[in-house]
């Protein structure tokens, strides 16, 4: 088992508020929503590990764990190493219990995921990233125009990356970076809405949402069905 996986277990019999899953910590979270720990391996610390609170909208259709919109806990003097020990373990404790607690309260609804990524700047100040977030929770909460002043922007920020990195990003054989994979869904997803067929855009997001949580073997007790 490796030191990441070793500090989620002994935290997550330490902590009862979510689930460990290899080196996550899945809480349980409101529909649309996806909150928890992410314990990230070192290559500097073979003892320790780093750890991030962080919050995903499975609509996004995530292949992986993204921690784009999250941050590394610390402790007094800026050390963001973890280890199994137990004073590393009660002062993680404490630091999920204040810091993480009030990021999570934050993005506990996707009006507050929304308040939280339009607090970083203005659109176009947002990484391509963080305006897929944008984009999807305005899906969610169905305020079309929204959604279409997202995408505008993101398409745009996605061609202006794609034409800078040339013919690298098209990639070749069955190899799509991400911008160009990001740029086809959204621009997808987008005409859907403006011809007006919202049935597809709910089975799209759906699918998305089945997607994430099952490549991220995420339970199913922390997964909010209403």
């Amino acid at each position: 088992m490796n030191v990441a996986r070793r500090v989620a277990t002994a935290f997550g019999r330490r902590c009862r508020d979510g689930i460990v899953r290899k080196e996550l910590f899945c809480l349980s979270s409101p529909k649309h929503i996806m909150r928890g720990l992410c314990f990230e391996h070192s290559a500097y610390e073979k003892n320790g590990c780093y750890v991030w609170c962080f919050f995903m909208l499975p609509a996004c259709g995530e292949e992986s764990i993204n921690l784009t919109n999250g941050f590394r806990l610390q402790r007094e003097g800026c050390d963001a190493i973890w280890g199994t020990d137990e004073r590393d373990l009660s002062l993680l404790l404490k630091a999920f219990s204040t810091t993480g607690k009030q990021f999570f309260g934050e993005v506990c609804s996707l009006d507050g995921v929304a308040q939280y990524l339009r607090q970083k700047g203005s659109l176009p100040m947002l990484t391509p990233r963080q305006q897929e977030v944008l984009f999807y929770c305005s899906l969610l909460q169905h305020r079309h125009q929204d959604v279409l002043q997202v995408s505008d922007c993101l398409l745009q920020s996605l061609d202006r990356a794609i034409e800078a990195k040339g013919s690298d990003a098209r990639g070749g054989g069955d190899v799509v970076d991400w911008r160009v994979d990001l740029r086809n869904r959204v621009d997808a997803t987008s005409r859907l809405l403006r011809d007006g067929n919202w049935d597809a855009v709910r089975q799209t997001l759906l699918e998305n949402e089945a997607r994430t949580y099952e490549n991220l073997s995420w339970p199913l007790a922390c997964i909010d069905k209403d």
